[in-house]
């Protein structure tokens, strides 16, 4: 097995030379473009075209790719050049995928269940050609690695989304889905018999799929999918004289990704907007991924940003290959979108994928034989000293196979059918005797071979000893087991001999069978480097007569072209005249056209000019009033203000008359404590420095409130600027339709000179039209702003008045409660 996996690897080699630097696969993915919403037949130009089988035609010029198809119902051509070949490629056990890019709304999940379908015909139909096709035919339909072509294939599928960054397993949800150094792991894989069977697992997982509606797809998906399918086939090989059949496994992942979303597009809000955040996230990661790859500096490849990039790992890395195909539509709406897909996909041709030489299996697998080969080699010769050493032994050992055999027939009990000697089963005596006769000279090899032989007839006699009187011969094997110690280790040592020498000849084997196989790859490097060599010769000689064939051409149509020239200026003389004749009559009808044009557009612009000025008139009248208005609004909120500041300033006066009374009475109570009371003259220091104390809190006080105070003022002063301010924008928007009016006349003053120019005024004077409206609109709304603002500076000053009096309560309550002034006083 291990040798069929090493020649199916060894086809796919491309440089047999080992190499300390890294190897580089060259162009691991390819690129495939669908192209949607074509119409051949009307002939309408949409932002992209199909230019040739490879080729597309954009604004800039062709694009180059693998492959560009036009989307159609069944989608056979496009699965045909990126499926087929996968699915070819896991029955030989290498990894690849498929893998659907583009915007929302596309066709990608169309074509992804046009593929599923098409990717079941094609897996069981090997199958069922395999089983149903005689012996004869399937033993010549050989591959060039030497196996069946329809080999025994199991299948597998697993059918995992990918969704605002976790994965789910679809077809069970309770399995845990992670991903691990080399892509997905603890997904479910269930084994489908037929077409028909995978059908109804995917149609089952696709109803548990995350959808959602958008306006630009009614039906979109929300989650990235992974469908796997987990081929192992049976190749048996073509030569009877090789190893047994081989076993491969590999996968075929077929990708659907969620499509590439603008949100001002979408109008998507809520759940769906978060949907969209994570799908773009992951195809930026996964977008990174792709330039890591086709940047030869780059030296890390950041698979670990998403599960998607991880999930994708298998099909980026070693032997694996993908083709790309990207989803785009014609229409002119989505030209952006269009780009940027093809931007992508074009780039990831120039991927490459960068693995170790350990990788590379046919490479490993030499050098483990050749090291295993030089393993053998010395432990054959150590087995070979141990050999020579047993044979001196034996040679040397006194107890010969024949006394072997008289100790034991001397042991037997005297019951035994033959006690005296080892009979052999047809009844003849027991060659051991004759194997090794006494005192003879023989060689080693004779006597390892001789004695070899007497061991096993000596073992065949016991066994039959031991069949027809187990207890006595038992008990015997049990007493004289030493005796035949070095037999066993004889015995053991030839046994390990022949199995190190069959594991040598099968090395050598396949060293030989690697050998032929660089052999055969060479002949052909050197085969197709010839047919390469004759077929650009043809090609030269081809473009050699091609060149030729060309000048003659060009020979005759300069001739061709001369005499062309000859009658056209003939034709051009003839025609001169009459476009003479045609222009002088146009030129007269233009004029009067142009008369009558000028006049009928001087009376509608004059006509409008004075619907203009009116409107004018019209919008300063209004400004007039406006600006009324707002004075007047400004002042009655001055005199609001200043009766509320008068107000504060009353009730500030009164706050420091009610002080004042503190204070004097404060003087009196101290003159007459110290009058009536001489003995308490500490306690009355006591009360003095309290009532010192609450003095100082009383002016804190009145400091805060002469700071709210001043708060309002500037506040009140800063919205009488902010007033002025509008004003002053009052006058500039008045200052602007001024500008218009003249603006507007110098319009009139440039039609009458120019009636050529009569679209161009209208649209100026509409457009002034629509200014001046937009400024009285602005106007109405600068106005309601101001009396907005003039509301809640009265709901300002309504604030600050009750803020006062209940600063007042306070102060008033504090100075009853220390007991500065009595409640008749406040009253």
């Amino acid at each position: 097995m291990e040798s069929t996996d090493v020649l199916r690897s060894s086809n796919n080699l491309q440089d047999p030379e080992v190499s300390s630097r890294a190897l580089v696969n060259k162009r691991p993915c390819k690129a495939f473009v669908s192209i949607r919403g074509v119409n051949s037949r009307s002939g309408e130009a949409g932002c992209v075209t199909r230019k040739t089988a490879t080729s597309v035609q954009i604004s800039t010029g062709p694009l180059q790719l693998d492959g560009v198809f036009e989307a159609s119902l069944e989608q056979k051509e496009l699965f045909a050049a990126t499926g087929r070949p996968c699915i070819a490629a896991v029955k030989e056990g290498r990894p690849c995928g498929v893998l659907h890019y583009g915007q929302s709304g596309s066709g990608k999940s169309y074509t992804t269940s046009c593929f599923l379908q098409l990717a079941f015909q094609e897996l069981f139909k090997g199958m069922s050609q395999a089983s149903t096709a005689p012996p004869a035919a399937q033993s010549s339909s050989l591959s060039d690695t030497g196996c069946d072509e329809d080999a025994p294939t199991t299948v597998r599928i697993s059918i995992v989304e990918e969704y605002q960054g976790k994965l789910v397993d679809l077809v069970d949800p309770a399995s845990i889905v992670q991903t691990s150094s080399v892509g997905l792991s603890g997904h479910s894989q269930h084994i489908i018999s037929c077409a028909q069977h995978g059908s109804q697992i995917v149609a089952a997982a696709m109803e548990k799929r995350h959808t959602g509606s958008h306006k630009l797809n009614s039906h979109s998906s929300r989650s990235h999918l992974i469908i796997m399918f987990h081929v192992e086939t049976t190749i048996s090989p073509a030569n009877a004289a090789r190893s047994a059949p081989a076993k491969t496994s590999a996968t075929f992942s077929l990708i659907d990704l969620a499509g590439s979303e603008k949100l001002n597009r979408t109008q998507t809000e809520g759940r769906m907007k978060n949907e969209a955040l994570h799908i773009n996230s992951s195809l930026s990661a996964l977008q990174l991924v792709f330039r890591q790859l086709a940047n030869r500096r780059s030296n890390h490849i950041s698979h670990r940003n998403s599960q998607l990039t991880m999930a994708l790992k298998d099909c980026l890395s070693g032997h694996g290959s993908l083709n790309l195909v990207g989803h785009i539509s014609s229409d002119i709406a989505s030209a952006a979108e269009t780009a940027a897909t093809l931007k992508f996909v074009h780039g990831a041709r120039k991927m490459e994928v960068r693995r170790s030489p350990a990788s590379s299996p046919t490479k490993k697998s030499r050098a483990e034989l050749e090291h295993a080969n030089a393993q053998l080699q010395q432990a054959n010769r150590d087995l070979a000293e141990q050999v020579e050493t047993l044979k001196g032994t034996l040679s040397s050992c006194t107890a010969s196979p024949s006394s072997v055999s008289s100790r034991i027939s001397s042991s037997l009990p005297s019951g035994s059918k033959s006690s005296t000697a080892f009979t052999s089963p047809g009844g003849a005596p027991s060659p051991i005797a004759s194997s090794v006769p006494s005192g003879s000279k023989s060689s080693p090899a004779a006597s390892s071979s001789s004695a070899s032989h007497g061991c096993v007839c000596v073992f065949e006699d016991l066994d039959r000893h031991i069949r027809n009187e187990p207890p006595a011969v038992t008990s015997w094997l049990s007493d004289s087991a030493d005796s035949f110690l070095w037999l066993d280790e004889y015995e053991a040592a030839i046994q390990k001999a022949l199995c190190q020498k069959a594991q040598q000849d099968q090395a050598n084997t396949r060293i030989c069978q690697l050998e032929s196989d660089v052999l055969v790859l060479q002949g052909q490097l050197a085969q197709a480097g010839r047919d390469a060599v004759e077929k650009l010769e043809s090609q030269a000689s081809g473009f050699q007569d091609c060149i030729r064939q060309l000048e003659l051409e060009k020979s005759l149509r300069q001739q061709q072209h001369a005499e062309n020239m000859a009658q056209a200026e003939a034709k051009l003389a003839v025609q001169a005249a009459d476009f003479q004749a045609q222009a002088s009559f146009l030129q007269a009808d233009t004029e009067r056209q142009m008369e009558e044009a000028a006049a009928d557009a001087q009376s509608r612009l004059n006509a409008q000019a004075a619907e203009t000025q009116d409107h004018i008139s019209r919008l300063e009248r209004a400004a007039e009033a406006m600006q009324q208005e707002h004075a007047a609004a400004i002042e009655e909120a001055e005199a609001a203000w200043q009766m509320q500041v008068a107000n504060v300033k009353v009730q500030a006066q009164q706050l420091q008359e009610c002080l004042n009374t503190c204070e004097s009475q404060n003087l009196s109570m101290q003159q007459h404590h110290t009058a009536a009371m001489d003995a308490a003259q500490s306690q009355r220091e006591a009360q003095a420095a309290e009532v010192q104390h609450r003095l100082q809190l009383a002016k804190a006080q009145q400091a805060k409130l002469q700071q709210h105070f001043s708060a309002a003022e500037l506040a009140a002063d800063s919205r009488i600027h902010a007033l002025a301010v509008n004003m002053a924008e009052q006058h500039a928007c008045i200052g602007v339709l001024e500008g218009d009016r003249s603006h507007l006349q110098e319009q009139q003053k440039a039609a009458c000179a120019a009636a050529d120019r009569q679209q161009e005024e209208l649209a100026a004077a509409a457009a002034t039209m629509a200014s001046a409206t937009a400024a009285k609109v602005q106007a109405a709304a600068e106005t309601a702003a101001l009396r907005t603002a003039c509301t809640l500076l009265q709901q300002r000053v309504t604030r600050l008045g009750d803020g006062f009096a209940a600063v007042t309560k306070s102060a008033k309550g504090h100075l009853v409660t220390w007991g500065l002034v009595h409640p008749w006083a406040l009253s």
